[in-house]
């Protein structure tokens, strides 16, 4: 109860927009390059892998890439994220704040994970180590292969971690 009046100070959860209107077919979607998917609202993305779940298909997952490919379209990146950000936040507090929620996430979680193909997830740790060297190399961050731990440490500052390091993947299925 001493915390009761610090409720009113919570921020106020925003209402997440479903703009299914503006949903395409999803064969456009489906015929679209990774490029052109990356470059996708996360609003939208989420959206139609929603739609592939129900309908029995695999989630389309954002592909790391190669930097060097993906470099011209980083601006699109850029100007995305104020907005994946803010549909984040905003997702989150809903769930966050609503039990009820928060099961249906995870029970969608858990559909979505028994989709996901490990040969995948390996592909992706591949290419994330490559596409974060291509990044030091071209933002002029040198020697990055030299001095492992400095980078090392500036990657678990920039990500603290959210579970006890065990060397398991954390599982939010249960």
């Amino acid at each position: 109860l001493a915390y009761t009046p610090l409720l009113k100070l919570m921020p106020k959860p925003k209402k997440v927009q479903e703009d299914k209107e503006d949903m395409q077919d999803l064969s456009v979607y489906e015929n679209m390059s990774d490029l052109e998917w990356s470059q996708l609202p996360m609003s939208v993305t989420d959206q139609v892998n929603a739609k592939q779940l129900e309908a029995g298909k695999e989630p389309r997952l954002v592909p790391w890439g190669d930097y060097l490919t993906e470099l011209s379209a980083m601006t699109g990146l850029r100007n995305n994220i104020c907005e994946d950000f803010g549909y984040l936040r905003d997702g989150l507090t809903v769930m966050l704040s609503n039990r009820e929620l928060m099961l249906q996430e995870q029970q969608s979680f858990q559909k979505f994970e028994a989709h996901i193909n490990k040969s995948d997830r390996e592909k992706a740790q591949a290419e994330l180590g490559a596409w974060i060297s291509q990044y030091f190399d071209d933002a002029g961050y040198p020697h990055w292969e030299k001095n492992s731990k400095i980078y090392k440490m500036l990657l678990l500052a920039a990500f603290p971690p959210i579970n006890d390091l065990n060397g398991q993947k954390a599982d939010y299925t249960s």
